[in-house]
């Protein structure tokens, strides 16, 4: 059994391995380090408490025991230690304060009390004359009642942070029991099928899609659209074994800074790509269905070409500060493990109020962006745009007939993507209120653990379903087992043109024609 002492002798930043453990009757205590200046983040528990942790070889096998004090109780230190699946005794239902300066001030308040003293002078002399009282051995007595007195009765009891703790009155043995590791590893295993699911069909369906729109079928408009969108969803889904790596192998990344940085730069240009060129479709999708004359007229491939290349420029814009931001480090559990993550300070100074001040608010920042740009402010356009076109459909029964099936696909698209990434946006959201003081809880720590592997496997899906919604619903299911994918694709992606077209063309041919009959009537 290990548990954390707080003292000044051990306020250094780390501990060799020989150090050897406090030995007080049966119980087997280690000094692992601390520190006694205010902390601000939790950067000495990370440099000084799993530094020793790892030099003495622990890993988890041991406690955080807190008092009252504000380098232990403030909420950033709270989430660190969650973060880092650190077990922690509550003060005051389970732990004492461990500090014994502490219990002989109370000491001597108590028995300076009793003498009632009744100026400043008479408190100075009282405090003088009853520490000189107090015996020499107090504070080592008082040291080894704590480290004896320590709660071992909470047996398979929940830490602050929601764990389950097994604590055992053993020597040698001490078995700790995270009662999220388990779902955490189920999460993994699901996380792990999905993405291979989506690399395969995501590679295999896309491909398929930029084969068709891009060298089989006539350059239209639509398919312009369409490309686009496969190439985006065929980038992503390219690069998604890499991602299966990283959750295989724990989440220890292998690949290099670089790769690191590319990766997820990839991830947020398909996010920002693909909601804008659904933008773009839905913009284009009501001008043709409210302005169908002017839609014939001016709707061009090479208009919709610079259209599509000014959307990509966009999406890699809003995707360039991942790559500034991503990096590569030693996990906090294991040094030779990896992560890649965000490192929104650019810094490795922890301690620094102003980088950990910088750090927040680039957080928000690029969680607050994304939300906008990547999902409020599109999906605020798609849907205006379609209400209008429901409203002008409904006006008119021929172009209802006409703009179904397209409607449908093109509808589907957006609902499948709307219902894969909505989850990930109010995720991310959700962590980042939990990242700030004032809001950290427990609930929306496990909320975000929970949470977060399904939203990711959700967004990652939704690059392999738009193959299959144009397969499934560009035409009569019965006809398209008889049909070879390729007709199946160039009926999904024709349909819309065509019906669309001779619509337009009615349109302009009756004007016409009312034209003549008024210049003759005339």
């Amino acid at each position: 059994m290990y548990l954390v002492v707080w003292s000044p002798a051990v306020f250094t930043v780390g501990v060799s391995r020989s150090t050897k453990p406090l030995s007080f009757g049966t119980q087997r205590r280690h000094v692992l380090g601390g520190f006694y200046f205010r902390l601000y983040g939790a950067a000495h528990l990370q440099r000084s408490l799993l530094q020793s942790a790892l030099d003495l070889r622990l890993g988890r096998r041991f406690i955080f025991q807190q008092d009252n004090d504000t380098k232990h109780t403030a909420k950033i230190t709270k989430k660190w230690l969650w973060d880092n699946s650190v077990n922690v005794l509550e003060w005051p239902s389970q732990s004492p304060d461990l500090n014994p300066i502490e219990h002989l001030w109370r000491d001597l308040k108590i028995a300076v009390h009793r003498r009632c003293p009744s100026n400043l002078m008479e408190l100075e002399r009282f405090c003088k004359e009853e520490w000189e009282k107090l015996p020499r051995n107090s504070c080592k007595t008082t040291m080894m009642e704590l480290m004896t007195a320590a709660p071992f009765y909470h047996l398979n009891t929940s830490d602050a942070t929601g764990r389950n703790i097994s604590l055992y009155e053993d020597d040698d043995e001490y078995d700790y029991k995270d009662e999220h590791a388990e779902l955490r590893q189920s999460l993994n295993i699901m996380s792990l099928i999905v993405y291979c699911l989506a690399f395969v069909l995501g590679v295999l369906g896309n491909g398929v899609v930029i084969w068709v729109t891009g060298f089989k079928m006539k350059k239209t408009v639509n398919t312009v659209w369409f490309l686009n969108l496969a190439v985006a969803d065929f980038l992503f889904t390219a690069f998604l074994p890499l991602s299966v790596t990283y959750t295989a192998l724990d989440f220890h990344w292998p690949f290099g800074k670089f790769m690191c940085k590319l990766n997820t730069t990839i991830s947020f240009l398909n996010l920002y790509a693909s909601v804008y060129i659904l933008v773009v479709i839905s913009v284009d999708r009501c001008v043709s269905v409210v302005w169908p004359v002017w839609a014939q007229n001016y709707r061009s491939v090479r208009k919709a070409s610079f259209v599509s290349l000014g959307v990509w420029v966009v999406a890699l814009i809003l995707s360039t500060p991942y790559f500034i931001f991503r990096d590569t480090g030693p996990s906090y559990n294991d040094n030779d493990v990896i992560n890649c993550f965000n490192n929104f300070a650019l810094s490795d100074d922890y301690e620094n109020e102003s980088v950990i001040q910088l750090r927040l608010f680039r957080h928000k920042a690029m969680t607050i962006t994304r939300f906008l740009l990547g999902f409020v402010v599109p999906f605020t356009v798609i849907v205006s745009c379609y209400a209008v076109i429901i409203h002008h459909i409904r006006r008119n029964r021929t172009l209802a007939s006409h703009s179904r099936r397209s409607f449908k696909i093109i509808a589907a698209v957006i609902t499948a993507f709307f219902l894969c990434w909505a989850p990930y946006h109010i995720m991310v959201l959700i962590e980042l209120v939990n990242h700030m003081e004032d809001h950290a809880s427990e609930i929306l720590g496990h909320v975000i653990t929970i949470g977060v592997p399904i939203a990711t496997s959700l967004a990652f899906l939704n690059s392999c379903l738009n193959p299959l919604l144009y397969v499934f619903m560009g035409q009569d299911f019965k006809d398209k087992v008889r049909k070879s994918i390729l007709n199946v694709l160039e009926t999904a992606f024709q349909e819309e043109v065509s019906r669309s077209y001779t619509y337009t063309n009615s349109m302009v041919t009756s004007r016409s024609k009312e034209k003549s009959v008024s210049d003759a009537e005339v």
